[in-house]
């Protein structure tokens, strides 16, 4: 009972965007983790926008793209958090890039591999918008970046 006390206060607590973005962000979330178990990258890659290279670019927004960004943001996290399926940073990055792109707010998703040896087979995928991490986290630090796709605005 505590525990659904708190997520809901957690809930509560979100901007109304977050709040309104949540089921759909869930469902994303499904249908994300279904192509990425379905479909070969080369298949879906395209989706995600123009690819960039390796260069890590990421386009700038006014002030209330970054809080729509913010919001998405917290979405998909709340929802990874609550689906029963497993809602990696792949998974969330292609939610968040959905989202991003219905409301028009310029992305970067930046597929990266670990810096360290001992983790050589660690990927990461995340989404940013200017100085907002939208999803996986500011990973430039731990991760190579190995592929950016960027919105076509």
């Amino acid at each position: 009972m505590n525990r659904l006390r708190r997520k809901f206060g957690t809930f509560a607590r979100q901007s109304r965007l977050s709040q309104v973005l949540l089921l759909p962000a869930w469902c994303l979330t499904g249908l994300a983790r279904s192509i990425v178990l379905m479909f070969p990258f080369k298949r879906y890659a395209p989706a995600l926008g123009r690819y960039a290279g390796l260069s890590a670019v990421i386009p700038l927004a006014e002030e209330r793209r970054y809080q729509t960004a913010l919001s998405i943001g917290r979405a998909v996290r709340m929802a990874a958090t609550i689906a029963p399926w497993q809602a990696n940073c792949q998974a969330q990055a292609l939610a968040a890039r959905c989202l991003l792109g219905l409301f028009g707010v310029p992305y970067a998703v930046f597929y990266g591999v670990a810096n360290d040896p001992e983790q050589a087979m660690k990927a990461h995928a995340w989404v940013c918008c200017g100085p907002v991490p939208v999803t996986g986290g500011y990973a430039f630090d731990e991760f190579t970046v190995v592929a950016v796709f960027t919105s076509l605005r």
